[in-house]
């Protein structure tokens, strides 16, 4: 289910991955981008721009999840450690051009 794939990067130690997963779980659930952006505390545009990026991409918006020993432990390529959401959906979009 889509939704339980998602909502395990609500724990992910990256708070922008974390502001993903909240943002596609809202849209799923029929949020409006305005009413999603006030909850989350982010840009109107932001909140649009990771939308789009779910609608084309779907879960290869987010960090693959590996599985280790000790349980699951949430990697994040080079997206951790980037200042923004819109950084890191650049990287996103300039590594999916053909």
């Amino acid at each position: 289910m889509i939704t339980t794939d998602v909502s395990k990067y609500q724990q992910h130690d990256s708070p922008h991955v974390r502001n993903r997963a909240t943002i596609v779980l809202m849209t799923l659930d029929g949020k409006t981008p305005t009413e999603i952006a006030d909850e989350v505390g982010l840009s109107e545009s932001t909140v649009k721009k990771w939308r789009n990026a779910w609608e084309e991409d779907g879960i290869d918006i987010f960090p693959q999840l590996e599985q280790s020993n000790a349980g699951s432990e949430a990697q994040d390529d080079d997206k951790v450690d980037n200042p923004s959401d819109d950084e890191a959906l650049v990287d996103h979009e300039a590594n999916n051009q053909n």
